[in-house]
């Protein structure tokens, strides 16, 4: 069966498809940027990067930033590795191409959260003799963000998880939960003080790194949703296969079009009446949670791409280079030099 060539199918995505993704995306970002200087509002950002590839042999970087009050991406840049001669240097740069965008547009930035991994307590409970870490790793995330605006520095969460209610502190003298009962405080795996276990939680909960950080949670501002946008690159961005550089800020833009515009879903409601949750047990705590079901995503805007592909004129190509920083020498001079410890006639 005859199929058109890689060549041609090559030319037609360049020259009828980029162009159409790429005119969607600078009417979506204009809208959304104009909004926000009708409001005369400053922005609250979230940023991080994400490399194509894990370690040092990554060669591009999508820089994001997510505006907090629509969970929109507003801006992103694809880096190469090639522009920045290390691929450690990458995400700094798309950070500061970013941020240089909309400084230049006139915004001012309130407020910009990005993300830290200092600590694990995944990695503390995989210990020997500290596996009951596991049962309270949930709800010490949970008392983390409570502590950033309520504790000012308490240390309330060593003497809690010890089955110790009272302590000396600077803003609570005692846990600020209702009294648990005797048979429900029976079955809760309370760890022994100064038990590896309780070490363990100290050496997290105490390190300066930490303590620091919180102070910077008062806005409490974070990540998370841009790491939901990550999760969704991979549909467009597949880590296992490769792109050319027009490719992945192609690839890139779909994926931003697609988190933008399916955003602030409605909760679904099922047939009793109720809004929908399922049941998830995540790999990394092994316990059961429910998630809320929203409604299922729309994609007209893929058609009306497709109508605009008819629409829009032909964009011929533009030579962009090569990732290597070294042009390209004439392949004659190349087989002149080529030499063989094989091949006897080779000079």
């Amino acid at each position: 069966m005859k199929f058109i060539s890689h060549t041609t199918f090559n030319k037609i995505q360049r020259e009828y498809l980029m162009p159409v993704v790429k005119h969607t995306w600078s009417l979506l970002q204009k809208a959304e940027l104009d909004k926000i200087k009708q409001q005369g509002t400053s922005f609250r950002l979230a940023g991080d990067g994400r490399c194509d590839s894990p370690g040092f042999n990554t060669k591009y970087c999508t820089n994001s930033l997510l505006d907090f009050e629509t969970q929109h991406i507003v801006m992103f840049v694809v880096v190469k590795v090639a522009e920045t001669g290390s691929s450690s240097k990458m995400e700094v740069e798309g950070f500061r191409r970013c941020m240089t965008y909309l400084l230049d547009q006139g915004f001012t930035i309130e407020v910009l959260a990005t993300d830290r991994h200092i600590i694990n307590l995944n990695g503390k409970a995989k210990s020997k003799g500290c596996e009951d870490l596991n049962f309270w790793i949930q709800a010490i995330c949970n008392h983390l963000w409570w502590c950033a605006s309520n504790c000012e520095g308490d240390k309330v969460l060593l003497d809690h998880i010890v089955n110790t209610h009272t302590f000396e502190g600077k803003i609570f003298k005692q846990c600020a939960q209702t009294f648990i009962p005797t048979d429900v405080a029976a079955k809760k795996k309370w760890l022994v003080r100064e038990s590896k276990a309780h070490k363990a939680l100290k050496e997290v909960v105490l390190d300066k790194r930490l303590r620091k950080d919180i102070c910077q949670l008062s806005e409490f501002c974070h990540t998370g949703n841009l790491e939901v946008y990550h999760s969704l690159m991979l549909k467009y961005c597949p880590k296992r296969q490769e792109f050319d550089y027009d490719q992945m800020v192609t690839r890139t833009t779909l994926a931003v079009i697609d988190h933008n515009l399916n955003q602030n879903r409605d909760h679904k409601i099922n047939k009793n009446g109720e809004k929908a949750y399922k049941l998830v047990c995540p790999k990394a705590t092994g316990q059961w949670v429910v998630k809320p079901v929203f409604k299922n995503k729309t994609y007209q805007w893929v058609y009306a791409m497709m109508e605009n592909v008819l629409v829009l004129p032909v964009q011929k190509r533009q030579n962009v280079g090569n990732i290597t920083p070294r042009p390209a020498p004439q392949k004659t001079e190349l087989i002149h030099k080529f030499f063989s410890r094989f091949d006897k006639t080779s000079k």
